[in-house]
């Protein structure tokens, strides 16, 4: 059985009955030229919008005697247009036209009706309160509690409480049963006993649907209205290297600069399974207290990369190692919330051919890797008789 649903949308079509209030209404149907007498009338109903005022126009299903509407094109016959007034029904009010005369004239073919209101939920029970989309899409942050509230109220017309419920609430497609529903106030549980709603691998559980299935026990129709649970990831796990120390040899004649280290691209560095921002993962080196030149000589200007770049000058005579700490963040929104870890780059610094061969003792040029001249003096003894 149709009906006209929300009369206040710009334009419309329904399928509807007419319900006769005077006995003595005759319909007649010009595409048959014939009539019928007091009862239930099919009809279809056009709603259209225009200027504050909604008119309805009437049609009398005529394709196949008086069935419903099977195929409204070109099979229908105009009873009148209807002037609703400013104001749009009431929801959950059904139609009922009552003619503005006791009767109709031989032969015709339509007849003004005037517009009434009656009380008829049963075609409009298991229908969504609300405008909107018709699926409920709701956010839950992974690993809530058991009993969460995942929507408040269904909003579905009808009461499935009382000794004369109109409508019938159940969940279909509840895989591994996350959802409880309380079908008295149409209210949806999360259902985590025994277990963790966990978006990350290897749960990765992103989002959970369900039909909400409604029964109209007065008309026996079924409608089944979708709910879309959304699982927002948490930033529950910090970032992990794939190594526990890393290590790279790099010559003292290097330019500054340069590129000395890249393996913590791709999957050799760190790893989070957290997703967005809370998975991405940031590089930047760590004062060393034990090596207090480390994070001044090296350096990661693109964080993302990870890749170590020469800042200063390496000198293999004063100094052939440093160790690097290097740490590794995600980059939730939240700074106060993001986590960390870290690990140790060990630099071998090796030996280039930069010296040339110096005489010693070698006093240095200023600001220079130069020897002083030097002069080497040498004397050699007169050979003297040493006697018998």
């Amino acid at each position: 059985m149709g009906s006209g649903g929300g009369l206040g949308a710009d334009i419309e079509l329904g399928l509807g009955f007419i319900f006769l209030v005077k006995p003595q209404v005759v319909l007649c149907n010009s595409l048959k030229g014939a009539c019928s007498g007091v009862g239930i009338v099919p009809f279809e109903f056009q709603v259209i919008q225009r200027k504050g005022k909604i008119l309805i126009h009437i049609y009398l299903c005529a394709a196949f005697g008086w069935e419903l509407c099977s195929d409204p094109k070109g099979q229908r016959a105009a009873l009148g247009v209807f002037g609703v007034g400013v104001e749009p029904l009431v929801a959950r009010k059904g139609l009922v036209l009552q003619s503005v005369t006791d009767g109709l004239p031989s032969g015709a073919t339509s007849s003004a009706w005037s517009l009434q209101e009656m009380d008829l939920p049963l075609v409009r029970d298991c229908k969504l309160a609300r405008t909107g989309p018709p699926a409920t899409i709701v956010p839950i942050d992974e690993e809530s509690r058991n009993g969460t509230i995942l929507v408040d109220n269904m909003l579905i017309k009808g009461t499935a409480a009382g000794p004369d419920p109109t409508i019938e609430l159940s969940l279909k497609d509840n895989v591994d049963y996350w959802v409880i529903l309380d079908p008295i106030k149409q209210t949806l549980y999360l259902n985590s006993t025994g277990r963790v709603l966990d978006r990350d691998p290897p749960v990765s559980i992103q989002s959970i649907v369900v039909q909400v299935q409604c029964v109209n026990k007065k008309v026996g129709t079924v409608i089944n209205h979708e709910v879309r649970i959304v699982v927002r990831d948490r930033n529950d796990n910090s970032p992990e290297f794939q190594q526990q120390s890393y290590y790279v040899a790099v010559n003292e004649l290097t330019p500054v600069g340069t590129t000395i280290f890249t393996g913590f691209s791709g999957n050799n560095g760190a790893t989070d399974i957290d997703d967005g921002p809370n998975g991405q993962i940031e590089y930047v080196i760590q004062y060393n207290p034990n090596d207090k030149t480390s994070n001044r000589t090296f350096d990661i200007p693109l964080t993302l990369s990870g890749a170590v770049v020469l800042r200063e000058r390496l000198n293999y005579e004063e100094k052939t190692r440093y160790f690097v700490i290097v740490q590794a963040n995600d980059r939730a929104q939240n700074l106060n919330e993001r986590r960390t870890s870290t690990t140790t780059l060990t630099v071998d610094v090796l030996d280039g051919d930069d010296l040339g061969p110096m005489f010693l003792p070698c006093v240095l040029v200023t600001n220079t890797r130069d020897c002083r001249p030097l002069t080497y003096q040498a004397s050699l003894p007169e050979l003297t008789d040493p006697g018998p």
